[in-house]
């Protein structure tokens, strides 16, 4: 998926995209302070990449 985010111009569009590392439910729940952080702090057009 990076090299699709990367291809596109999301700037213009009223979107944010937030990538995280994994699919898997249960890292996504242990780590859920950051996601909602990164949600937080995201604005239209941004891509924020969650890594822990």
């Amino acid at each position: 998926m990076r090299v699709l985010f990367d291809q596109q111009n999301i700037a213009a569009r009223r979107i944010a995209v937030i990538v995280l590392p994994t699919t898997d439910w249960r890292e996504i729940r242990r780590h859920a302070d950051m996601v909602v952080t990164a949600l937080n702090a995201s604005t239209a057009g941004a891509c924020l990449r969650v890594s822990w």
